[in-house]
């Protein structure tokens, strides 16, 4: 089962109640604006359930963003995308997507409240004592594969502590051919401290450690050199 992990902000002002949600958002969107640089250390659990606790996938995840380039790490996927290039490095399918154009998707992932705007409303807010939780439910049209979100949001610093996705659609969770066992999944992104970037990260947005030009032709170097490229354009 593969899930792609937006880390999107709702900015709601379509009810009276819902102000005080606009302005705790208001101001996470104005600390990862102002933050510059940053790397983010994240968990994926998928639950099956909308309230049980049996995760059936868990794996870690990083992001990083630098000079509006960002670099994402989902379990063994990668996602490299720069306003030059965009890379995709699936390590389970030894397999890499390489373009000359950035991948809208990818950069979507980046902190901006007017891509929900058309996606989500009814926002409301609940006081947790040292954190905010923020609930998000998709509108009746919306291509999103989620029928809410909730965003969990330290007081201290205003920074996401937590994401939990609610998938609109039942999903089959049988592991036996010719069984089903539909119920709801919940996603959960838990995100670490966030830390400035470094030196050490700038090998991430290199492009010559994936690939390289020969005879016109998009080659997969280093420890990517066996893997297959797919949708290559010079």
């Amino acid at each position: 089962m593969k899930d792609i992990i937006y880390i999107l902000f709702f900015l709601s002002s379509t009810v009276l109640f819902s102000q005080s949600l606009d302005e705790v958002l208001k101001k996470v969107e104005d600390k990862y604006s102002t933050q510059g640089n940053f790397k983010v250390g994240m968990r994926y659990k998928l639950f099956k359930g909308a309230t049980s606790d049996v995760i059936v996938e868990e794996y870690k995840g990083l992001l990083i963003i630098k000079d509006k380039s960002m670099y994402t790490k989902i379990n063994n996927t990668e996602m490299i995308s720069t306003k030059a290039f965009y890379i995709k490095v699936n390590h389970d399918e030894k397999a890499m997507i390489y373009d000359l154009t950035s991948n809208e998707n990818s950069i979507e992932q980046q902190i901006n409240l007017e891509l929900l705007l058309d996606l989500f409303d009814k926002g409301k807010i609940k006081d947790n004592g040292a954190e905010w939780e923020c609930e998000l439910v998709a509108k009746m049209f919306s291509q999103v594969p989620y029928s809410k979100v909730i965003l969990v949001i330290k007081k201290e610093d205003y920074s996401l502590s937590k994401q939990i996705f609610y998938y609109s659609s039942l999903i089959d969770f049988s592991k036996k051919r010719g069984t089903e066992d539909f119920d709801i999944a919940r996603l959960e992104i838990e995100y670490n401290n966030i830390l400035k970037v470094s030196s050490l990260d700038d090998p991430f947005f290199n492009k010559n450690n994936y690939v390289k030009v020969i005879n016109n032709k998009i080659i997969p170097i280093g420890k990517y050199k066996s893997y297959e490229i797919i949708n290559t354009k010079l």
